[in-house]
């Protein structure tokens, strides 16, 4: 999603700045805050805290999900060629489903801001299994497309994606539009690294998009 669909850092990193100071606490420098991109809520709220109370963790998690659609609607853009690939991927048949290391209420607003709840079969959210870097919401993921996670490929621009998918049996792509860095997404040997993920297009269709952008299951 965030990094993989979305160019979302920013408003990432404006949303955990103020929630920091929102309790009187020094926000962390912008490199940690990035860094944190793609983690569950608790490991986020925990490393911002510098402690793990359920109690406290809990109202930091519900901070964040009511404070989504502000610092989205904002400052993330979903990447140009995204919506293209997902309606051409849709068209030639493919079963599209999305994971991610947010909440459920966090991903039903990231459909809904985006538009592109309408292209995905299932979605599933780290309270509904246990967050990656566990293959638990891929395999998840697989059951509920009736498939076997090694006929998924699974796109995504951390390294936990990768350890993921790898833990999983999928097809790891990795790309570079996100959070991770070239050589920490190489470490991790994933089948394919690509520049955004809309290259899947390019290499599944030779598909070529035009370039002022949008007018075997994948899952992102």
């Amino acid at each position: 999603m965030d990094g993989t669909l979305v160019d979302s850092k920013e408003a990432i990193q404006a949303q955990l700045s103020d929630y920091a100071l929102s309790l009187g606490l020094n926000p962390l420098p912008k490199d940690a805050l990035t860094a944190l991109i793609g983690k569950t809520d608790e490991e986020i709220a925990t490393k911002i805290l510098g402690q793990s109370d359920e109690k406290t963790i809990t109202q930091a998690i519900n901070w964040f999900n009511d404070t989504h659609d502000k610092y989205y609607g904002k400052l993330a853009k979903i990447f140009p060629e995204v919506p293209q690939c997902l309606e051409l991927l849709t068209k030639h048949g493919y079963r599209l489903g999305l994971v991610s290391n947010a909440t459920s209420i966090m991903l039903s607003k990231f459909m809904s801001w985006s538009g592109l709840g309408h292209y995905f079969d299932v979605s599933i959210a780290a309270d509904q299994a246990k967050g990656k870097p566990a293959p638990d919401m891929l395999l998840m993921a697989a059951r509920r497309l009736a498939i076997d996670p090694r006929e998924m490929i699974y796109v995504g621009d951390t390294a936990y994606d990768i350890i993921a998918a790898k833990s999983a049996g999928t097809v790891a792509v990795a790309v570079l539009s996100g959070v991770g860095g070239m050589q920490e997404l190489a470490q991790e040997k994933p089948d394919l690294l690509l520049p955004e993920a809309a290259w899947v297009c390019r290499i599944l269709h030779r598909y070529e998009f035009s370039p002022k952008g949008p007018d075997t299951p994948l899952t992102v």
